[in-house]
């Protein structure tokens, strides 16, 4: 499924502001609209552009991020669609090695009773091997870096509207919802609201950097990105921050980066076209002298996709 250089350009503009008017992104590349147009529909059409989201620094906007590596077998298949379902689940990879599977879960809001949910799971599977991986700082995700890791963003109550408006902007689908449409969405929801309260929330989540941009999600493998990598990076002790944000981040091939509390404290999903280009990437990555060691965990299949 080829894709042009023009088409690159365009995913580009569209994943730092999927807002950009159609007219402005014609004279940025020299275009007519209508091939614009033309060429985004295709890109949906293709499955490339996944969905319009927002980008919200993750470190603020939820209680707990973990990943969970879990050993299952193929004779009980019920555990991964179970753990797929789960709402709090954000994206399953079947992995090689002594796991089998790794789950990224997000929590907004009562942490002990996903983890008594996930317990009870695991109970009922042949194993009953699993761990967990606490992460204690999101640098980058989706392609985007939270810089902003040494001054503690106060954290304000977020009241429904806010929340169910937020929840709405992470997946808004094929096609970014206009405002007036959003407002729909929420009176489905029974919350009440214009589209110029919808349009004046937007605006002040913004301004308090509650929205840190609007982007798309891409299928990657359509790109021609064929190959997902986790690896678990072990750096100087005193450098993690400062390796993590001025050499890692600046990667293209790192997609997400998080601070664990494993003695390997980075954990970096990578992808690249292919095998060969990965070991490009890694002999890249020990050119920077506080990278002493890494443990690469292969993907085998994306079971459930961030969107």
């Amino acid at each position: 499924m080829a894709i042009d250089e023009l088409d690159h350009k365009l995913i580009e503009i569209l994943k730092k502001d999927h807002r950009k008017h159609y007219t402005e992104i014609a004279t940025e590349l020299g275009i007519s609209r209508n091939t614009v147009n033309k060429k985004i529909t295709e890109l949906i059409r293709k499955n490339i552009i996944n969905n319009y989201i927002i980008v919200v620094d993750p470190n603020w906007f939820f209680q707990k991020t973990i990943f969970i590596e879990i050993k299952t077998n193929p004779h009980e298949p019920w555990l991964a669609e179970t753990l797929q379902n789960l709402p709090e689940c954000e994206s399953i990879d079947g992995i090689i090695g002594e796991y089998s599977l790794i789950l990224k879960v997000r929590i907004l809001e009562k942490f002990d009773q996903i983890l008594n949910q996930i317990d009870g799971l695991m109970a009922r599977s042949a194993s009953k091997k699993y761990q967990i991986i606490d992460i204690i700082h999101i640098y980058k995700e989706n392609g985007h870096t939270f810089q902003n890791i040494l001054k503690k963003r106060e954290k304000r109550e977020l009241d429904r509207k806010d929340l169910e408006l937020l929840e709405i902007l992470r997946n808004q689908g094929k096609k970014p919802l206009t405002h007036s449409q959003i407002s729909q969405v929420l009176k489905k929801k029974k919350i009440k609201i214009s589209q110029p309260a919808v349009s004046k929330r937007i605006r002040g989540l913004e301004e308090e950097n509650i929205i840190e941009g609007f982007t798309i999600a891409l299928d990657y493998t359509k790109l021609g990105v064929k190959t997902k990598f986790y690896i678990r990076i072990k750096v100087n002790p005193a450098c993690y921050n400062t390796t993590a944000l001025e050499f890692l981040s600046s990667q293209p091939q790192i997609t997400d980066l998080y601070r664990t509390g494993e003695n390997y404290g980075l954990l970096a999903v990578v992808r690249t076209k292919d095998i060969e280009s990965f070991n490009q990437f890694l002999q890249r990555l020990y050119t920077d002298s506080r990278i002493l060691d890494t443990h690469t965990t292969l993907v085998l299949e994306e079971r459930k996709k961030y969107l």
